[in-house]
């Protein structure tokens, strides 16, 4: 017999339902590769153009190489980092280098090491139209 209406809790929609998203927690180390709601999250609100966000981390590099596997329920994000820094950057596991990932809303993510053997060199990650998966070209992650 089902419950009373003065009984019934309100069907309220969560705004991640009506996307399709999860209600997951955010990753402490990559923000779950979001720009907005983190700490150092900037909002930029131009006259005539929607709001973007942006957000600059910098990860250690011996933590990240230390984050779990995506089937030893670790971060599917921090995952990406890892496999694209395992194919373009040789030898930066073990390494004391920050890890600075640049990030704006609807544009690619923009992945570099600190220090000299790998100055100047830059990963950019991004989603393909219509999809919702991210994409690293050459390693196709």
């Amino acid at each position: 017999m089902p419950l009373p209406k003065s009984l019934r809790r309100p069907v309220r929609p969560t705004p991640s339902s009506s996307t399709g998203q999860s209600q997951r927690k955010r990753c402490q180390i990559c923000n779950s590769l979001d720009p907005r709601g983190h700490t150092s999250s900037i909002y930029l609100d131009e006259a005539g153009k929607e709001s973007k966000a942006s957000l600059s981390l910098i990860v250690d590099a011996l933590t990240l190489s230390k984050t779990k596997d995506v089937n030893g329920r670790g971060c599917r994000f921090c995952n990406v980092l890892v496999q694209s820094l395992d194919v373009f950057f040789e030898k930066w596991r073990g390494s004391r280098a920050r890890v600075n990932v640049d990030m704006k809303e609807k544009s690619t993510i923009k992945v570099s090491l600190d220090g000299e053997r790998w100055k100047g060199e830059i990963i950019e990650i991004y989603a393909g139209s219509g999809k919702s998966r991210l994409l690293c070209p050459p390693c196709s992650i």
